[in-house]
């Protein structure tokens, strides 16, 4: 009997660790995240989903600079990574926020985001807190 309650305390004590170190790993998720000349930042992180706020620059061989913004919730796919579905009457673009190694890699998984944000600016990239 003692070697049956010692068996289910060790299983408990494994899901509740595993379960732990899931919601710690979307978490992580959540601050401010750059890339030099673009800026994302992740608040309000459950376990479904999180917001983000994105503000990018682009400044021209000759100057000028471009700016683009845009805010969100994107839902969790997995453990590390989430999606982002962003439409209006000119695009349809899908973009995927994932986390690996304490780098944030955002990339477009369906469409097209040129244009998006004005000219040269793009929220796909690598980015680190």
């Amino acid at each position: 009997m003692k070697k049956i309650g010692f068996v289910l305390a060790v299983t408990l004590l494994a899901f509740l660790c595993a379960s732990a170190g899931a919601t710690l790993a979307k978490a992580d998720f959540e601050g401010k995240w750059s890339n030099g000349d673009n800026e994302i930042t992740i608040t309000n992180v459950t376990e479904k989903s999180f917001e983000f706020s994105f503000e990018g620059l682009y400044i021209t061989p000759a100057g000028a600079a471009h700016m683009g913004d845009l805010t969100g919730k994107a839902l969790f796919t997995s453990e590390n990574k989430a999606a982002f579905d962003y439409e209006d009457e000119y695009k349809a673009v899908k973009f995927e926020f994932a986390l690996n190694d304490g780098e944030l890699s955002v990339s477009v998984a369906e469409g097209d985001e040129t244009g998006l944000f004005g000219t040269g600016v793009y929220m796909n990239g690598k980015y680190t807190k």
